[in-house]
């Protein structure tokens, strides 16, 4: 009788460890919501109240089936959770209690460890602790096993019906708790991404400038989205470049270490994104092939999961956006359904901003091409006009900056007469890159466009090798470059130099414009030339170059009219060349012609230049001045 009692109450007193284990852990499910801490709190509990010897818990991996110890208490847990067990159905790992309750879903006790058939290293060191009976309690997230709890006992026999039911009910009601906590961590992770989506659209509705809107991206992806490491590129596939647009979390080597042949790859995530045009993830970067430097960075950091999410623009993917998250198995198909709705948005605003950007550049253009033909009628002087083209280029295309150079044929060289803007020394900075000669740093596009007679454009001056210096183009802003030679008779006679703030300003529908523009110009410094020459037909000797009769009688009237009051007195004097027919006869007419040019050339000496002077005649020149002093005649 009274082995019975003390057995009765050895066995009341298991039950009500085991019981008060049930109660904490209860009140530990009810305030812990994170299942790291949760999993800490059970161990301990197990271990303090239910006075288990050692307790764990591990993590069942999906796609290893390794279970891998995440918790464990008791004096002599430590050295028992240093071994993964495995779920798998392989002899002998895979047979233990632990595996088989992780594989088939059940309680699984063994109550003399002693008696097991096979040998493992946690099974030697179980007993080598002396321990002689364990149990193990499979831990669910809804249907899905996701880890085990195992509990060890000194005494063989130690689980009998009524502890096995009593620990079951607790496993089950830690499976009930994980699934509550990834059911809320499920609705904060979509709370994020629907935050993400939510700020974007905002983002979308105020932003209308594409570098813009991505860096807002990032920055929302980071602070609402809680994604630590985010990247952001564009993709230039006519030269094939990849170019990064914003990062977070990234060092800066590392965010300009994707290359085209990684993107062609298709073995990461962007090159996958780009050949499907889908969202691609990985949520395992550990398990996956070394695939650039952006995933050995996020490796290093902790980050496990990531997402490549591509942009499409007139059906070309143009930008993509990484995220990586630092848990396994981030990822799953209601955040991809709504991260492809936010692609969707963006996608959809870079096309808007890329059409409306291109309407508004082309307007503009057509406001300046408009505005210089209007000028082209009004204005007959060469620098006027060129000053005005560039003043227009400026205020109308909103230019950062417009210069105009006509080409010095003796200085091969192209000299700047006109500009608008931030000159501030620009044009100084460019010196020797105008030189139509070679230099050491090559042509620049100016004398490029003179050379070869056609228009070059830079539409990226920070990646073009062809702007030597960058620093002076960034620091006004300038990222895009039109030179549009001017052409007379086929010949370059100028170029017009256009700066935009925006990369890639310049596409083929605005150099169209620009070069009807240049055309424009180019007619006008024709017609102005031609204006200009019958002018100087009309009043100016052709052979002597000094004027004709026709502008000498008209300065003799303007001295005879400019006396005022004074008595209307001026000088005039007829100088004829005798026996000039002689010379003709003698040397011919050119020879003649060179007498003639020789008088004229002598005349200007003697009376400072040609304002008082004239041909009248075939061999006489006159002289017109108010007084006898002032022609500086002796």
């Amino acid at each position: 009788f009274a082995l019975d009692y003390m057995a009765r109450q050895k066995k009341i007193e298991k039950l009500s460890r085991i019981r008060s284990v049930l109660g904490s852990i209860n009140a530990a499910i009810v305030r812990i919501h994170d299942k790291q801490r949760l999993f800490e709190e059970a161990c301990h509990i197990a271990a303090e109240q239910g006075r288990f010897g050692a307790v764990w818990i591990g993590s069942l991996d999906p796609a290893t089936l390794d279970i891998t110890p995440v918790a464990w208490a008791g004096e002599d847990s430590e050295e028992i959770s240093t071994t993964k067990s495995a779920a798998r159905d392989d002899p002998p790992r895979g047979q233990g209690p632990v595996s088989r309750a992780a594989r088939e879903c059940r309680t699984v006790t063994n109550n003399d460890l002693v008696l097991q058939s096979f040998g493992s290293p946690r099974r030697d060191a179980v007993l080598k602790l002396g321990f002689r009976s364990m149990i193990a309690l499979p831990l669910l997230e809804g249907d899905k096993v996701v880890g085990t709890f195992t509990l060890y006992a000194r005494e063989a026999g130690f689980f009998d019906a009524d502890e096995i039911a009593l620990l079951t009910e607790l496993a089950r009601n830690v499976s009930f708790a994980l699934e509550h906590i990834a059911r809320q961590l499920q609705i904060e992770k979509l709370s994020r991404i629907r935050a993400i989506s939510s700020e974007i659209n905002a983002a979308i509705v105020r932003i209308q400038e594409r570098h813009a809107l991505l860096k807002e991206t990032c920055q929302i992806a980071s602070e609402h989205g809680k994604f630590e490491m985010v990247w952001i590129g564009s993709i230039d596939h006519e030269k094939q470049e990849v170019h990064p647009v914003t990062w977070t979390g990234f060092s800066e080597e590392t965010a300009h270490s994707v290359s085209w042949a990684s993107v062609n790859a298709a073995k990461g995530t962007i090159g996958e994104a780009m050949l499907t045009r889908r969202a691609s993830v990985r949520n395992d970067i550990e398990a996956q092939l070394a695939a650039g430097k952006l995933r050995e960075e996020a490796l290093e950091k902790g980050y496990r999961s990531s997402v490549c999410l591509p942009l499409v623009v007139d059906d070309k993917v143009t930008t993509f956006i990484v995220l990586f998250a630092a848990e396994r198995e981030f990822f799953d198909q209601d955040e991809l359904a709504l991260l492809d709705e936010v692609a969707s948005n963006l996608s959809f605003a870079l096309e808007s901003l890329a059409r409306q950007g291109k309407i508004e550049r082309l307007s503009r253009i057509r406001s300046v091409l408009g505005e210089i033909n209007a000028a082209i009628v009004r204005i007959h002087d060469k620098q006027e006009l060129f000053e005005e083209a560039c003043r227009i280029a400026a205020e109308a295309g909103r230019f950062l900056f417009a210069w105009l150079g006509v080409v010095d044929e003796d200085a091969r060289e192209i000299r700047p007469v006109a500009w608008t803007g931030q000159e501030a020394g620009f044009l100084g900075t460019m010196q020797g890159r105008r030189s139509l000669y070679d230099t050491p740093q090559g042509h620049g596009p100016a004398a490029t466009a003179v050379l070869e007679k056609k228009a070059v454009v830079v539409n990226d001056v920070q990646n073009d090798p062809r702007i030597v210096r960058k620093a002076e183009h960034l620091e006004r802003h300038i990222h895009s470059v039109a030179m549009l030679p001017l052409l007379v008779s086929g010949e370059a006679v100028g170029v017009l130099a256009l700066h935009a703030r925006e990369v890639g300003f310049f596409d083929e529908e605005e150099l169209k414009l620009l070069a009807e523009l240049a055309s424009d110009i180019a007619f006008a410094m024709q017609t102005i030339e031609k204006q200009e020459k019958l002018d100087y037909l009309s009043y100016y000797d052709t052979l002597t170059g000094l004027p004709n009769r026709t502008l000498f009688v008209d300065r003799a009237g303007q001295q005879m009219r400019s006396r005022g009051g004074a008595p209307l007195m001026a000088a005039l004097i007829l100088i004829n060349i005798e026996r000039f027919r002689n010379i003709n006869e003698s040397f011919g007419r050119h020879g003649g012609d060179d007498v003639l040019k020789l008088v004229a050339g002598r005349l200007e000496t003697a009376f400072n230049g040609k304002d008082y002077l004239a041909r009248v005649g075939a061999d006489v020149f006159g002289v017109v001045g108010p007084q006898r002093a002032e022609l500086g005649a002796e």
